[in-house]
């Protein structure tokens, strides 16, 4: 199988997603800018939070966390050795960071918590992708979904992994396919 470095995102025949580019992340980097982060990414289904300038936001279970501390969760990936995938995601310069984190506060605060019905860490993500990037995005209902679409519409920048780096061949790692019922089951068996 051969792969197409110029792109970021590439299907295989097997259903798997290739994310190519990856680099060790840099906390600097990090801390500006709107990132997809996938926790642990190599295990089954990740957990997905929004990353705004430094500030994690996801949804889970448990609820919602809005704009958690980047430093803490770094050193918690380093100390426990969980890996994280980080997709920078290119938003429409008509945008101004302001604007972004009010709207993310806004569509993040609209869910309870993840397992009501149909809903997953991926659905208030989704949401803010089909506001701010593209409306294209609106149908995901998986990251295998939504990563193509961000790709065709050119809303994919650099990738950078933690803790990942011997999952990677070259500078590819492999998301293995999984199911929405995947993902229930894994928010049932937490």
């Amino acid at each position: 199988m051969s792969i197409d470095i110029e792109h970021k995102v590439i299907f295989d025949g097997s259903g798997d997603l290739h994310l190519s580019g990856v680099l060790p992340a840099r906390e600097a980097s990090l801390k500006s800018g709107v990132y997809l982060v996938m926790l642990n990414p190599h295990l089954g289904p990740p957990h997905l939070y929004l990353l705004v300038e430094g500030g994690l936001f996801s949804l889970s279970v448990s609820g919602v966390k809005m704009n958690q501390a980047l430093g803490p969760f770094l050193q918690w990936l380093l100390r426990t050795g969980k890996g994280a995938m980080f997709v920078e995601l290119f938003l429409p310069e008509i945008f101004q960071m302001r604007d972004v984190h009010d709207k993310i506060r806004e569509i993040f605060a609209a869910y309870p918590e993840a397992g009501a019905p149909g809903i997953t860490c991926l659905s208030p993500i989704r949401d803010f992708c089909s506001e701010i990037i593209h409306p294209e995005t609106a149908q995901s209902r998986l990251i295998f979904d939504l990563l193509p679409c961000l790709e065709r519409v050119s809303g994919i920048g650099s990738v950078s992994q933690i803790n990942l780096g011997s999952y990677l061949y070259s500078d590819t790692f492999r998301l293995k396919k999984y199911s929405l019922e995947t993902v229930f089951s894994s928010m049932e068996n937490g």
